[in-house]
């Protein structure tokens, strides 16, 4: 009798490890990305979304939100750092990250469509025939936001990015993987300048399940919901960013005075954060010829003073020495347009260590992005302003870079706050310092915020 060959042996499937996590997430960006490849400002023409970058946003958001549960101890919390996501020279060895990150190729990563390119800026000929670099009309994206592109050669930003991101992790670090994940969606982003909106995140689904956005009037609670979740620990190492529970630090900006929910688009309400933040920071009397006059601040007079120059017309008449905007980071550069007629050539107002050494660059403490939420069956926007504590030098720790004066050492100049009463002197409005005194200091950040809220 004649046997029948016995068949191939069934499939072994593999059990799944459950000591590991793996999800598929998919984001879009609402905000045009700016730069995101291995050269600084400029967008890799084949990897528009790299691993590695999302892995260092993700180490940074990690700190932001967990940093503050090792009591202060900066060698603690690097330790619980490289343990989930690596390091390149711990102790003497490597070790490898507990969280693989995985970039899934989209179409519209790889090839965009000619029409998700966009030049904020554009060089024109003037009357006398010379070249100058001005916005674009017709330009999607906020000039004061993109003032970095106006440096040749000019670069075009990118709309309409979207990725998958497969990332893997062990069980036991899901606390601090999903703080992280929440903290880079919420506020953080792709590419360069992400405190000022650029490459803003917006998560679409997980595994395939779309993620249902808070309701518009429900985002504020919400946002405080996930800030007391995710953010862990009292004291966090002195000079690391970080996000607060503080309500006053994390602001939701509606489309209208009287908090009326709106209709804003992504893009309308970031246009409008960013004016305002233009508005404050530029905040300047109109000559009678309808064209800016002097500044409200002090920083122009006091540098007029420091250097004992200033051009006719133009005698100090602020009295107050100090460099308030500094607390929205730093290098500030203080143009002079009369610097023939005797104002002074240009300088750089720049941070000073702890030991009196200039620092170059100083990330800004304030986040300002679009954010989106769900009204009558569709996603609209608001504005998200967040002030992250921990980021700033001590207040009076500046020096000024003068242009005249190369090959000198910076000087040290006075960057204390203001006093209300130097406020008042300046005319910021009594209504604006509520909860922004401290001390008999003037937090400025918490001044825009206020200043957001009002509309301006």
């Amino acid at each position: 009798m004649t046997r029948t060959p016995p068949g191939p042996p069934p499939p072994i499937a593999p059990r799944p490890d459950q000591t590991l996590v793996t999800q598929v997430r998919r984001y879009r960006l609402i905000t045009p990305l700016f730069g995101g490849g291995v050269e600084p400002g400029a967008a890799d023409p084949v990897t528009v979304v790299r691993a590695s970058q999302i892995r260092g946003h993700l180490r940074f958001w990690w700190r932001a939100t967990r940093g503050g549960q090792f009591g202060g101890s900066l060698e603690q919390m690097r330790d619980a750092e490289n343990r989930i996501w690596g390091t390149t020279s711990a102790a003497g060895r490597s070790g490898q990250s507990r969280v693989q990150v995985v970039v899934e190729v989209d179409p519209a990563t790889v090839s965009p469509a000619r029409d998700d390119l966009d030049h904020p800026y554009e060089v024109v000929r003037n009357r006398e025939g010379r070249d100058r670099i001005q916005a674009r009309d017709g330009s999607r994206t906020p000039a004061y936001a993109a003032f970095p592109l106006q440096t040749p050669p000019l670069r075009p930003v990118r709309h309409n990015v979207a990725f998958a991101l497969r990332i893997t992790y062990p069980v036991s670090e899901a606390a601090d993987v999903t703080a992280a994940l929440w903290a880079w969606e919420t506020f953080g982003g792709l590419g360069a300048r992400t405190r000022r909106g650029f490459g803003a995140l917006h998560l679409d689904g997980i595994d395939g399940q779309p993620v249902a956005v808070p309701p518009l009037d429900q985002l504020e609670r919400w946002l405080r919901q996930q800030l007391e979740l995710h953010v862990s620990g009292p004291a966090w190492p002195i000079g690391v960013p970080h996000l607060s529970r503080d309500q006053r630090a994390c602001r939701v900006i509606w489309h209208s005075e009287g908090h009326s929910y709106g209709w804003w688009q992504a893009t309308e309400a970031w246009q409008y954060l960013i004016e305002a933040l233009q508005s404050f920071r530029q905040w300047r009397a109109r000559s009678s010829r309808n064209r800016p006059g002097r500044s409200y601040w002090p920083e122009p007079d006091a540098i007029r003073r420091h250097v004992r120059r200033h051009s006719p017309g133009h005698e100090p008449r602020i009295t107050i020495d100090k460099y308030p905007r500094a607390a929205f980071g730093l290098p500030i550069v203080v143009h002079f347009k009369d610097a023939r007629a005797g104002d002074p050539e240009d300088v750089t107002i720049l941070g000073r260590d702890a030991a009196g050494r200039p620092v170059e660059r100083l990330a800004s403490p304030l986040i300002l992005r679009p954010s989106l939420g769900r009204w009558q069956d569709q996603d609209l926007a608001v504005g998200l302003a967040v002030v992250l504590a921990g980021s700033t030098l001590p207040s009076r720790q500046l020096s000024l870079e003068r242009r005249d004066a190369r090959g000198r050492e910076p000087e040290p100049i006075d960057g204390s706050a203001l006093t209300p009463a130097e406020a008042a002197q300046l005319g910021l409005d009594r209504q604006l310092l509520i909860g922004a005194v401290r001390d008999n200091a003037v937090d400025l950040l918490q001044v825009f915020l206020n200043y957001l809220e009002r509309g301006g």
